[in-house]
């Protein structure tokens, strides 16, 4: 671990990797930087630690102190965080801090890329949701296209892509368009002419992002270009470019997806998985909805909600594994499998739900019991002690 973080080494394999390709696949310079493999390891261990066991739209709903903590926002994820990062400051992990951040600037990276993963988890914040979705679409824009071609809810957002002239397809009236040609943008290289934005590039200032001159540039030239993703602005009228190369934008794209899909891995693996761990869900609201925590019935319609799931998020998640490359041909595994999965859940989901249902249900009674004898016991318990 010592060796794989020093700087030098990560620094080296970046820039080895930063086009690396891998079975007809690209790393975007994730495979070979033990720094964001690290990271993503640690993300996934730690991304529901400290979890309530009950959504954050109910810790919200009862203004429990983790909620007001974080004022609403991500209660859990940013919980989790919290747990996490204090445990690390631990005298007793001091050597293992050591190795992941060395320097300031490694702690920086490692809490950025941590932070990002864990709360993009969060899939209950539209919000969120959107500004991710955004930065898929600006990262990989002709495979943006190509996802919202397929399954079930996607006719919206292929329409919305569409109202923009710029691609090929059929408009509101079933005519075939014509694609237009590519927008070509201005070269990187060409001098600033307005002097408010020269001077800008030559004040010494600190961010925690990128200032350029090519986003500078390209901001002037383009006429609908505008602050978002790749480009914000300071109060002075600085521009910041967030990413330096589109390298680095279409790995935070990725990451973000591949940590999306390890969330709920257990879709896009066997059957058997599948059922074993949406078993486990129906258990925890289950539990609950029995101690009035949660407003809904989870046994209501839980066969035709785990349609609704894949339709809408598995599948096209799925399908962002496979368009982005990154674990090139085998990348089609995950489509394969959330695809399969939902076939047989369509098949025998509803024989499935009831058994799930009435087995959580006994189980749940059981532990029950369990706790009540087991505390009777321990009151008999101190009872005789008493006597004795």
């Amino acid at each position: 671990l010592k060796r794989g973080m020093s700087e030098k080494h990560c620094m080296s394999s970046y820039n080895r990797s930063s086009h690396h390709h891998h079975e007809g696949g690209r790393s975007f310079g994730i495979g070979h930087d033990p720094r964001i493999s690290f990271a993503m390891i640690f993300s996934a261990l730690i991304h529901d630690v400290g979890h309530t066991g009950v959504p954050n739209s109910v810790l919200v709903e009862e203004e429990d102190e983790l909620a007001i903590l974080h004022n609403d926002v991500s209660v859990a994820e940013q919980n989790s965080l919290q747990v996490a990062f204090s445990l690390l400051q631990r005298d007793e992990f001091a050597t293992l801090k050591r190795c992941i951040c060395p320097t300031p600037e490694e702690r920086k990276f490692f809490r950025k890329k941590v932070i990002s993963m864990v709360m993009v988890t969060d899939i209950s914040d539209q919000e969120r949701i959107q500004i991710v979705a955004s930065r898929w679409n600006a990262a990989f824009p002709r495979e943006s296209e190509e996802e919202q071609g397929g399954d079930n809810g996607a006719a919206d957002n292929r329409e919305a892509n569409n109202s923009n002239g710029q691609q090929q397809g059929v408009d509101s009236k079933g005519k075939q368009r014509q694609s237009m040609p590519p927008r070509r943008r201005p070269s990187r290289t060409k001098s600033i002419q307005s002097p408010e934005l020269r001077a800008s590039l030559t004040r010494q200032r600190r961010f925690t992002m990128f200032t350029t001159d090519a986003a500078v540039a390209e901001f002037a030239n383009v006429r609908d270009r505008r602050l978002g993703i790749r480009t914000s602005m300071d109060f002075s009228g600085m521009l910041i470019d967030a990413y330096r190369t589109v390298d680095q934008l279409q790995q935070h794209a990725v990451l973000e997806t591949m940590m999306n899909a390890a969330d709920v891995a257990h879709t896009m693996q066997s059957f058997a998985i599948f059922c074993k761990w949406n078993r486990r869900l129906y258990k925890e609201f289950y539990v609950a909805f029995l101690s009035e925590r949660l407003a809904f019935n989870p046994e209501e319609n839980w066969y035709e909600n785990q349609i609704g799931f894949f339709t809408h998020y598995i599948i096209p998640l799925s399908r962002k594994m496979k368009t982005c490359g990154v674990f090139g041909t085998t990348g089609n595994v995950f489509e394969y499998f959330a695809t399969e999965n939902k076939k047989r859940w369509i098949e025998d989901g509803e024989l499935i739900s009831v058994k799930i249902t009435t087995e959580v249900k006994e189980e749940v009674e059981r532990e029950r019991r369990m706790r009540m004898n087991g505390s009777q016991s321990d009151i008999l318990s101190i009872l005789s002690d008493g006597f004795l």
